[in-house]
């Protein structure tokens, strides 16, 4: 079967035009686009300033600002302060005093980059000094070798001036790892023909297992007789290289009671880059916040 059918003249009319007048129909066709799209932009334009200027749009911002509780979301950002324990006086003779006082920092994710302590003793003020803590930190604020001519009635310590710094991952983070702590009381040994006394001594291994090194790192060693703190001592370590592994010491010139318990800690502030014996770019982001 011949499905053939002859094209009619209308058809070939039809044809011949869209040919002949191609260019004008496309652009016909991406004008009315155009317009289209121009129409749909101002009527999006026309409701949204519609809505803005109109009153619908301050009572759903009145509802957005309700229905946040802003007070409790700062209140949850915010540090907790500093712990404080209670004042601790040490006599080690001649009329000179160790005081003492334990401070922590309870917040993972803030550190206190500086503040100040001052000890009152019996009213009168004391040189005030600086310290800082890490996150998550805790040691002994100590007044070494205070001398006083009157037996101290009443002491306690006044911090001020605390400098919270947020903690994001923009500083190194240091780590050590302690062993070996030992606490050796006062000895006498022979030597030859002669008895030596071997004043009381805690030993302990530092190894610095970060990768960095340090100018110099202080270090704080605590003696307990039970519960309660019978003496304390500061020892500075200079030239402390990363991975280094080295043997430290502290010694007592007075005579102490039965030790039951020894703790030592590096006193290291791990934002102050003056400490590292490299050079470390400090990187100024947008997530990091000192109050």
């Amino acid at each position: 079967m011949n499905d053939y059918q002859p094209l009619k003249q209308k058809e070939l009319d039809r044809g011949y035009y869209f040919l002949t007048h191609r260019p004008m129909i496309k652009k016909t066709l991406y004008g009315v686009a155009i317009a289209i799209l121009a129409l749909s932009y101002l009527f999006i334009i026309g409701n949204i300033i519609k809505y803005v200027t109109g009153t619908s749009f301050d009572t759903t911002a009145l509802q957005m600002a309700n229905s946040t509780d802003w007070a409790t979301y700062h209140q949850n950002r915010m540090p907790r302060d500093i712990s404080v324990s209670a004042t601790q006086f040490l006599a080690i003779g001649s009329g000179r005093y160790n005081l003492l006082a334990r401070v922590s920092n309870p917040n993972d994710d803030w550190a206190v980059s500086e503040f100040e302590y001052t000890f009152i003793v019996n009213g009168e003020a004391l040189e005030t000094n600086t310290l800082f803590l890490n996150p998550t930190e805790e040691y002994f604020l100590l007044e070494i070798g205070y001398e006083s001519t009157q037996a101290i009635s009443s002491l306690k310590v006044v911090l001020d001036n605390i400098k919270w710094r947020r903690w994001e991952n923009d500083t190194p983070v240091i780590r050590w790892q302690i062993k070996d702590i030992n606490f050796k009381p006062l000895s006498r040994e022979v030597v030859g023909n002669d008895t030596i006394t071997v004043q009381p001594r805690a030993t302990w291994e530092a190894i610095n297992t970060s990768l960095f090194a340090f100018w110099e790192v202080d270090w704080q060693v605590v003696l307990y007789n039970g519960d309660r703190v019978a003496a304390v001592s500061e020892v500075k370590a200079k030239d402390f290289d990363s991975l280094e592994s080295r043997q430290l010491e502290a010694i007592w010139l007075n005579d102490l009671p039965r030790i039951t318990k020894t703790e030592v800690w590096p006193l290291l502030n791990w934002a102050d880059l003056d400490s590292f014996k490299e050079i470390i770019a400090d990187k100024e982001g947008g997530n990091r916040t000192d109050l």
